[in-house]
């Protein structure tokens, strides 16, 4: 169905996926080390987060390397390489998010870990159905498309948990320096979920386009 070239950009996408997918599985782990206050295995997921990143990084610009060289026709390439950029800031989120608290050594209060924990794992569900999404793009385009609706729905349940997060956080009986620096982490950890709400967006585009 697909030539050289175009087979060569499906496997190097479905590559960049997986690593950020294993990007953000880190993150629970991140956060469970953080709220024991163990630093030493926090850095090292921030290392090992930056490795995975790395790696992505290469794997980007390898495909977009193919893109550039002819793969696809020009309008769906250029799509492509859209959503290519927007990805990526996914993957830079997730890093960020290790960099916040290796560096500034964020404390969780207890009261919070559990429903910071449920913030990060609906948004690892956001990324698997934009994930999936994408992969039906040259498989299934009304799959596809059923999977951009579940990447909104996801997004604002998601976003429901984000905003009582704040308010809890504002709450607690702390300084007010740690209260914005807990609400930073929550905005950063919400933004995987709007950025992969972002990229559904680009996706039920390219099933418009490629419908007709």
């Amino acid at each position: 169905m697909f030539g050289r070239r175009e087979t060569r950009v499906i496997e190097k996408l479905q590559e960049h996926l997986k690593l950020t997918g294993s990007l953000l599985e880190l993150l629970k782990s991140l956060i469970r080390s953080a709220s024991e206050k163990d630093w030493q295995k926090v850095k090292q997921y921030m290392d090992e987060a930056h490795s995975i990143e790395h790696t992505a990084d290469v794997v980007r610009r390898e495909m977009e390397g193919v893109l550039y060289s002819g793969a696809f026709l020009p309008n769906f390439r250029a799509d492509l390489l859209n959503l290519v950029e927007a990805l990526d800031k996914i993957t830079n989120i997730g890093e960020t998010i290790t960099h916040q608290f290796a560096l500034e050594k964020i404390e969780i209060p207890l009261e919070l870990t559990e429903k910071l924990l449920l913030q990060v794992d609906l948004g690892m569900k956001t990324f698997k159905t934009l994930k999936d999404s994408i992969t039906s793009i040259f498989e299934d385009l009304e799959r596809a498309a059923e999977l951009v609706k579940e990447v909104e729905e996801r997004e604002r349940e998601e976003d429901k948990v984000e905003l009582e997060l704040i308010e809890e956080i504002f709450s607690l009986d702390i300084e007010l320096a740690k209260k914005l620096q807990l609400k930073q982490v929550v905005l950063n950890l919400g933004d995987i979920s709007d950025l992969a709400e972002d990229c559904s967006d680009m996706v039920e585009i390219i099933v418009f386009k490629r419908r007709v």
